[in-house]
């Protein structure tokens, strides 16, 4: 006899779990026959994709919270999702009405407190360029570096060469950066947000942080693809470059230190939505909105 934990059984004088053991499957004794492995207490053929064998099971290291990523890999929310630990924590959309080609401190506090809305002391930014032009990306860039250095934070950035690229590289992002795309085409943009609909859906599901600048350019606007991702429903921009804006929720996270009042410079846009909170509004319409998705 033996002393077993819950969950064990004895078998002669060992403990073992009938759930998984192929010498004690189901029962002591039962032995399964090559090319079967036990599972849930039965032999059963070998594990078939997306499954994968761990510890006499099989399990799918993208859903399950003990084998997240890989075997062993346990998560302490008990959440797994597309093979990553996940909290139950709130996803955040900003969609932020400057294209930063040109920029003043104030203004520059909008992009930065969006990126650095995770906790921890370096956030990990998945930036996609796509079609934006380098002063964009360079005035973006600019924009959280500043609040790096004001809050004695860091942040790594990974670009995504393509947009194919983009689902795969979510799983390791806190924050997904959509510049500016000032020279894409309106059907260039649809299609982006169509096709990073469920990637991006999953990735704010766990707690993702997505910004997306606009401003400039011929097209519709960038808000496109928030749009077509089913993200922030809006339907249209008006520009307002170098008119004065107000913070409307100075409160909200994305305000943190801006000026209550500021201009907008060149390639500013307000947007026609009813969608998340105003953070910054021109007298005809919100230029900076903030999207809370609870879990």
């Amino acid at each position: 006899t033996c002393s077993c934990d819950v969950g064990e059984t004895c078998c002669g004088t060992t403990c073992t779990n009938t759930e998984v053991a192929p010498f004690n499957c189901g029962g002591c004794g039962v032995v399964c026959a090559g090319g079967l492995v036990c599972s849930l207490g039965a032999c059963q053929p070998a594990c078939v994709e997306p499954t994968t064998l761990c510890g006499g099971r099989c399990v799918n290291a993208d859903t399950d919270p003990d084998n997240c990523g890989g075997c062993g890999i346990g998560c302490a929310s008990g959440l797994c999702a597309t093979g990553v630990c996940t909290a139950a924590t709130p996803g955040h959309v900003v969609l932020i009405g400057h294209s930063y080609r040109t920029r003043r401190s104030g203004m520059s506090r909008l992009a930065g407190n969006a990126v650095f809305i995770p906790a921890g002391a370096t956030v990990d930014v998945l930036a996609y360029e796509g079609d934006a032009t380098t002063a964009v990306v360079r005035g973006t860039d600019a924009a959280i570096d500043q609040v790096a250095m004001e809050r004695g934070r860091m942040w790594t950035k990974t670009a995504a060469a393509m947009a194919a690229d983009i689902p795969a590289l979510l799983g390791t992002a806190d924050v997904f950066l959509l510049y500016s795309q000032m020279r894409a085409t309106d059907l260039e943009l649809q299609t982006l947000g169509t096709d990073l609909q469920t990637a991006l859906d999953t990735f704010v599901s766990r707690g993702g942080v997505v910004v997306v600048t606009d401003g400039g350019g011929t097209h519709a606007g960038t808000w496109q693809v928030l749009d077509e991702a089913l993200l922030l429903a809006a339907s249209g921009r008006t520009d307002v470059s170098l008119a004065t804006l107000s913070v409307v929720a100075p409160a909200d996270t994305i305000a943190n230190l801006v000026p209550l009042a500021y201009r907008g410079e060149s390639d500013t846009v307000r947007f026609t939505t009813t969608a998340g909170t105003v953070v910054v509004e021109h007298a005809m319409g919100p230029v900076v909105i903030h999207r809370i998705v609870t879990p």
